[in-house]
């Protein structure tokens, strides 16, 4: 990775000799490298996607090639003020879960509904509840405070940053832990979704546009146009979130992978214990 300015000057400081940079000066260079480090992942993801595309056409145009053999690919989210959350477990049903946090847009996928929020009176056959979910549908994200607190109130429940520094000392080369959020996509070639007229004329005068809608009648539009790249039927799924976290080491301006632990998937499992109770 190509150094910034002021990672540069840190190079230039080293080698003449002088007292090590301050800390409070190498943290943002350390954290704009890992930022770099994840988008770069991320455009890698996005050109095997166009890559698939591009492959699973020419395929079907020729009978001749072979379709291609991997048909999956990976997005990454890190933020340098996020964290991560083990051992939660959900207000409703009590499955332990591990999430990434925030993460307002989840809800518990063992009953349906938002683990932060107190469900106290609420009728639970409904799933998501109205508590879950905000005026326009969607989860409905839940106040920091609120969600701190209620991390703090429970036991075995662990939080970890998706940055931590674990070395410190500026006579060294700093070092620190990165938790990271892999999401795997896979393609499904039936993928399409069947609209009515009457959906497609409330479009025109809502915030949907129709045009974006994966659909049966738009399988001959070409891949390369923009919009139909993304409504043509077949698209990337959500298959599987896992958790991730990599030790780097900031030595002259650039980061070093120096440990890797393996990914573990996000998912609910269930509290035996609390059950049997």
């Amino acid at each position: 990775m190509r150094p910034t300015a002021l990672a540069a000057a840190i190079l230039m400081l080293s080698a003449a000799g002088c007292k090590p940079v301050p800390k409070d000066q190498q943290l943002p260079v350390f954290k704009q490298a890992i930022q770099l480090y994840i988008n770069n992942q991320n455009q890698d993801g996005q050109q095997r996607k166009e890559n698939l595309r591009k492959d699973q056409l020419a395929a079907e145009r020729n009978p001749a090639l072979n379709p291609p053999t991997g048909t999956t690919f990976s997005t990454f989210h890190w933020a340098e003020e996020g964290y991560v959350v083990e051992n939660y477990k959900c207000e409703v049903c009590g499955v332990k879960l591990l999430l990434p946090v925030p993460a307002s847009e989840y809800l518990c996928k063992s009953c349906g509904h938002s683990p932060y929020r107190n469900h106290a009176g609420i009728n639970l056959k409904e799933s998501p509840c109205k508590a879950c979910l905000g005026p326009d549908g969607l989860p409905k994200p839940p106040a920091e405070e609120e969600i701190k607190a209620r991390l703090s109130g429970q036991d075995g429940c662990v939080v970890r940053p998706m940055f931590l520094l674990t070395q410190e000392d500026v006579e060294k080369p700093l070092e620190a832990k990165v938790v990271y959020v892999r999401r795997l996509w896979v393609y499904d070639r039936r993928g399409a979704v069947p609209v009515s007229q009457k959906i497609l004329d409330k479009a025109k005068t809502g915030p949907i546009d129709a045009k974006w809608i994966p659909k049966e009648e738009n399988a001959g539009a070409d891949w390369r146009d923009r919009e139909a790249r993304y409504s043509i039927p077949g698209f990337h799924r959500l298959d599987g979130e896992y958790v991730g976290e990599i030790t780097f080491r900031f030595k002259g301006g650039e980061i070093v992978e120096i440990g890797r632990r393996p990914e573990v998937p996000v998912r609910p499992w269930k509290d035996l214990n609390s059950t049997a109770r």
